[in-house]
């Protein structure tokens, strides 16, 4: 039975990073002020990421949220698609 990969997608095809690409003029790896929902660069981000997709309203799921619903510890999770931060188990 063949393995399968652990992700389909890249880094460069989530629509998160398209967005901070477009908004930086550039990729860059500093995305901590994209991720706290409070930040201007949070808000710009959810509104050109409407913009493409079409739709009015768009909200992502907080972190805190989403380990709450998980019911693990937050240093039991794989959460580098939210903060760009990776720490081996």
């Amino acid at each position: 039975m063949p393995v399968r990969p652990l992700s389909t997608r890249t880094t460069e095809e989530l629509a998160a990073r398209k967005a901070i690409q477009a908004l930086e003029g550039k990729n860059t790896e500093g995305v901590s002020e994209y991720v706290d929902h409070r930040s201007q660069k949070y808000q710009r981000m959810v509104e050109w990421i409407g913009k493409e997709l079409g739709v009015t309203t768009l909200r992502y799921q907080k972190i805190d949220d989403m380990v709450e619903a998980i019911g693990l510890p937050q240093d039991k999770l794989c959460l580098y698609c939210w903060t760009g931060e990776y720490s081996p188990p």
